[in-house]
């Protein structure tokens, strides 16, 4: 139960890139203990930044601001392997500002919902496409 409230981005993407090294049996003590961790940097640098921000630039603290999504799109670049995947970043990185600028609601679920089923799509008729050229 404790992993599913640890769970992250962060946390999700590096157990898809630890976790099939580390034996079944340790995974659940794995995953808890990364979920911690992050856990806990991510407080320790939420305290420190609270107390550093009055004193920084403003250009400064933008820029340390940036670089959590920075983070997150490192990331993903990373661990995209198939088709869908890229699919649904180049959709995200599209829709998300497009969406945002025309101040639509919850623009981040609907970048998420339309860009993700359109590139599971995309890569569902590729298969089928692919399926039926080598009958």
């Amino acid at each position: 139960m404790v992993p599913a409230h640890l769970t992250a981005l962060g946390m999700w993407v590096e157990a898809l890139r630890l976790l099939p090294a580390v034996p079944r049996e340790s995974r659940l003590s794995f995953s808890n203990g990364l979920g911690i961790g992050f856990m806990m940097a991510a407080h320790l640098g939420t305290f420190i930044g609270f107390f550093l921000t009055a004193s920084l630039t403003p250009l400064l603290t933008a820029g340390l601001l940036f670089l959590t999504p920075l983070s997150f799109l490192v990331s993903t670049v990373r661990n995209c392997r198939i088709l869908a995947d890229w699919l649904a970043l180049a959709f995200g990185l599209v829709l998300g500002p497009l969406l945002a600028a025309r101040h639509v609601g919850l623009d981040l679920l609907w970048t998420g919902i339309v860009g993700g089923s359109l590139a599971y799509g995309i890569q569902r008729l590729r298969d089928a496409f692919k399926r039926e050229a080598f009958k």
